[in-house]
């Protein structure tokens, strides 16, 4: 006799339905929103392939334009209802290149398209 619990000889277990699995697509529409001192802030849109299962958050790389440098993670969205990010703690005058992936379990997508920007200390006009 088999032990209480496991499937007599001959049973079968039941399986499991194999679900497809499909990779989000890149985001869309990366655009800086403001620049100024010390900080670039970015927003994106949702990809149009959501995804099976759907996005479960972006990552955002950042690389210096110097043409040597690779991209990085700096930033994971704590959820896909979260399409912009903050970068603080720049350095003022450097160009920083950024692009965005998106995550599901899946896998990650290809990337967004590629944003530049220069923080810069804000002069203020002299009034005469």
């Amino acid at each position: 006799a088999a032990p209480s619990g496991a499937p007599a000889s001959g049973d079968i277990p039941p399986s499991t339905p194999i679900l497809p699995s499909i990779v989000p697509s890149a985001p869309r529409s990366l655009i800086v929103t403001s620049v100024g001192n010390g900080y670039v802030n970015m927003s994106w849109s949702a990809p149009l392939i959501l995804g099976i299962p759907p996005v479960t958050n972006y990552r955002v790389y950042r690389k210096f334009s110097d043409g040597f440098s690779m991209y990085s993670l700096v930033y994971t969205t704590p959820d896909s209802s979260v399409t912009s990010f903050n970068n603080t703690g720049l350095v003022n005058g450097v160009t920083y290149l950024y692009k965005v992936h998106a995550i599901s379990a899946a896998g990650e997508s290809v990337s967004s398209n590629e944003v530049s920007a220069t923080p810069f200390v804000p002069v203020k006009p002299i009034m005469r």
